[in-house]
């Protein structure tokens, strides 16, 4: 098949290139043909091609979108989307803990995963009155406390399930959060970051993790603030306002920075799985068409024509649209 669509494409190529170089001079061409010859042998060319390669390209498209059915009916069947929003979101609590010496990684998928930070990221300690008060968190509960607070069941519901990333999940309200698309998903997160902002002494482990990136200074102010000691310095009010808008950025920019990341990933997966999909389904159709042809050679060439075409699949409908335009002049 492809060594076929290789000939024509060539052919029609060398055809093209013979005319436009090797045309009359312009005396000749002046008086023995008319000016656009060699412009009309050049189309007829790249039509003669667009006619060999119309037909592989409608096969690729096909491939594409039987590939693009598997893929959803694949994410219907097992759950595949919320699943991996749990994992990510798992990952995400249990900061993939880098080690200590490494700093902010830079290749953190390398040495921690997508969601690693540097140890000294993970712990915060807060002076508060000549005592230093630990905010940390404990990743379980935190995800028990960010469910609460996003599907409105009480935290005890949830908080014995497992973070590991094939750790239960159930279709039901209480993992509702995880069925939704990423950009709503992330919108009741950023709700409740911001109620974990104002009620800190409610939602600990959560309040913990997210400000995880704030000044030790701010959190210490804002936790007086909230919940002050009778002796402890009353805080401006305009003061305090400024504090919570600093640390609510801070906030933000972690989520922001999870959900970057966490879209690109689904999105890799998806690229990777269609290839894939698409590379296995023209191999195995080769190896079918060559029956009990097969040689090395062929084997080798149906490789790499699969790999081809697996990759060109997903986008071979928009490659069909530009060939007919071709054809057709327009």
């Amino acid at each position: 098949m492809w060594n076929q669509v290789l000939a024509a494409t060539f052919a029609s190529l060398g055809t093209a290139v013979a005319v436009a170089a090797t045309g009359p001079d312009a005396a000749a061409l002046a008086a023995s043909a008319p000016a656009s010859s060699a412009t009309a042998a050049i189309a007829g060319s790249l039509n003669d091609m667009a006619n060999a390669l119309i037909p592989y390209a409608l096969t690729l498209a096909m491939v594409g979108a039987f590939t693009m059915a598997i893929q959803e009916a694949a994410k219907k069947l097992f759950n595949l989307q919320p699943r991996f929003h749990r994992t990510a979101l798992a990952r995400w609590l249990a900061q993939e803990a880098a080690p200590a010496h490494s700093g902010w990684q830079v290749r953190a998928s390398a040495q921690g995963g997508q969601y690693a930070v540097a140890q000294s990221a993970r712990t915060r300690q807060v002076q508060r009155q000549h005592t230093l008060e630990l905010v940390d968190y404990d990743a379980h509960r935190a995800f028990a406390q960010l469910l609460q607070l996003t599907t409105g069941v009480p935290a005890d519901e949830h908080a014995e399930q497992s973070l590991r990333p094939n750790g239960a999940l159930a279709r039901n309200v209480g993992f509702a959060l995880f069925e939704l698309e990423l950009a709503r998903l992330m919108t009741l997160i950023q709700e409740a970051a911001d109620v974990a902002l104002k009620y800190p002494r409610q939602f600990p482990d959560w309040f913990g993790f997210v400000v995880r990136g704030c000044d030790p200074k701010d959190v210490q102010q804002w936790l007086e603030f909230v919940d002050p000691q009778t002796d402890a310095t009353p805080t401006d009010p305009k003061a305090a306002a400024d504090l919570y808008a600093r640390m609510q950025l801070m906030v933000r920019r972690q989520l922001d920075s999870f959900q970057t990341v966490t879209s690109f990933r689904w999105r890799e997966w998806n690229q990777l799985s269609a290839w894939a999909l698409g590379f296995v389904i023209l191999l195995v159709a080769q190896f079918v068409s060559l029956g009990d042809r097969v040689t090395l050679e062929k084997a080798a060439l149906a490789v790499a024509a699969a790999l081809a075409g697996g990759i060109l699949a997903p986008v071979a409908k928009d490659l069909v649209d530009a060939l007919r335009r071709v054809k057709t002049g327009g």
